[in-house]
């Protein structure tokens, strides 16, 4: 009993310590957002000081406004180091600020802050020969106007299009609201109290709770530094993830599995998902509709039935650095594909892997357009790309080898009678192939296509002769 008592004591106790530990990271966060916000504050009271001390009247008001202008910059007597020029030069990318800016956004928030640091340092340079030639030259003026442009524009105009950035840009880029939940808090509930464009932590474990749908703008990613995965999965035969109503999400560091299907995006939202796992759905694991946006970078769509990736409607898709395998036919003979286009969608992908798919590599109908370079499609069952209707194929610098019926096919006569499948005139071949630079494996059994009398592009396989 006492050891029951004992060990029900220190489990207790690793729980406070673990939700004590997570609230400590979770305020961190939250510290460095309004630590930022608070910087954009003193910038904006920096360029009104340049401003008054150009309007002053009296060299002592602008003597007075320059010196409290310079203090902000370099920091007090009292408090030296504490200016804008040393945040400047050393926490303005801390990893606790950069945690909770958006992957899709991160380039854009440096880019935003890269000149920061180069205006802080002349618009001192011009503040203080200001000071200097103050009541001596006529050129104060000039340099303290000078100052002013300088604070200008590293604050920057956030609804500027010509803007080259600044903090007021970058700091548009931090999410008005940090919650961290664990498992036993249902997502959507959490989501449902939360400002649009803020951002949800998710602290390891698994996450069973049905459909989870978003309808607004909405950032969630396992908590940096949490010591496993954070998996997502709907309790029920259903969509783990719906995106919808224009919502823009986005997902990073998850696992989403069993279920339907992994994601499925309608009514024109639009998604960013990078560093994310979708495996294991009944269905597809990533369904793109309603002319919806997705954009996948550094993920894994792996294991799924049918298809992992389907694009529909006139959806767009934007793949990066992303593996699309082992995705499988639902039943002996069924079709399926690691990516299958159709309608007048869009996939363009580069740098993607896509091994061992039980269907076809590529599958690409209707008016669909499929742009994809620097990749490769191998081992996949019934053929690596098939193109039917006016589907739309441009292909480079890719490998495209031993893949089951053929490399590269088309819903030709000659296709359905060579294996023995059904002929649907409505399902012919009339679009267009174009690219250049491909191989194949010619080790292997050389380039297999099948294409009736329709013709490849001079170079298109650059080791096959076609």
């Amino acid at each position: 009993m006492n050891l029951c008592r004992l060990t029900v004591s220190f489990g207790i106790l690793a729980l406070v310590l673990c939700i004590t530990l997570m609230c400590q990271a979770a305020t961190e966060h939250i510290e460095a957002a309004d630590a930022f916000r608070a910087r954009v504050a003193d910038l904006e009271f920096a360029q009104y000081l340049a401003r008054t001390a150009l309007l002053a009247e009296d060299l002592g008001s602008t003597q007075s406004h320059l010196l409290e202008l310079i203090d902000i910059l370099l920091g007090t007597p009292d408090d030296p180091g504490s200016g804008l020029l040393d945040w400047a030069e050393d926490e303005m990318r801390s990893s606790e600020l950069m945690d909770i800016v958006r992957p899709s956004q991160r380039t854009a928030f440096s880019a935003s802050m890269d000149y920061v640091d180069g205006y802080l340092r002349v618009a001192l340079a011009e503040a203080q020969l200001a000071l200097d030639q103050l009541g001596t030259s006529a050129d104060s003026k000039a340099n303290i106007q000078a100052a002013f442009s300088f604070l200008s524009s590293a604050l920057g105009t956030p609804d500027e299009p010509l803007s080259l950035g600044g903090l007021r840009v970058a700091a548009s880029y931090l999410p008005p609201e940090i919650v961290v939940i664990g498992p036993d808090i249902p997502i959507e509930e959490a989501t449902a109290k939360m400002l649009p464009g803020s951002l949800l932590f998710l602290d390891t474990g698994e996450y069973s709770q049905g459909t989870l749908t978003l309808s607004r703008s909405i950032w969630i990613a396992r908590y940096p530094g949490a010591s496993s995965t954070v998996r997502l999965m709907s309790s029920e035969n259903t969509p783990a993830i719906i995106a919808t109503n224009g919502a823009q999400v986005e997902l990073s560091d998850l696992t989403v599995c069993d279920s339907s299907i992994g994601l499925l995006l309608q009514e024109k939202a639009i998604v960013h998902i990078s560093d994310v796992s979708i495996t294991g759905h009944s269905l597809a694991g990533v369904v793109a509709s309603d002319q919806s946006s997705l954009t996948i970078q550094r993920s894994a769509i792996r294991s799924n039935l049918r298809y992992g990736l389907r694009v529909t409607d006139t959806s767009r898709v934007f793949l990066s650095n992303s593996d699309i395998s082992l995705n499988v036919s639902a039943a002996p003979g069924a079709e399926g594909a690691g990516i299958c286009a159709q309608d007048a969608a869009m996939v363009t992908g580069t740098q993607c892997e896509l091994f061992a798919n039980r269907g076809y590599g590529i599958w690409g109908m209707g008016e669909s357009t499929i742009v994809l370079s620097g990749s490769r499609i191998i081992y996949s069952r019934n053929g690596g790309i098939h193109l039917q209707e006016h589907s739309k194929l441009s292909l480079m610098a890719s490998h495209v080898a031993i893949n089951g019926r053929t490399d590269l096919s088309l819903h030709v006569q000659e296709y359905v009678e060579r294996w023995s499948l059904e002929w649907n005139p409505s399902h012919e071949f009339a679009g267009s192939i174009e690219g250049f630079g491909n191989t194949t494996d010619t080790s292997f059994e050389g380039l297999r296509v099948c294409l009736g009398g329709f013709a490849l592009p001079d170079g298109f396989f650059i080791d096959s002769g076609t």
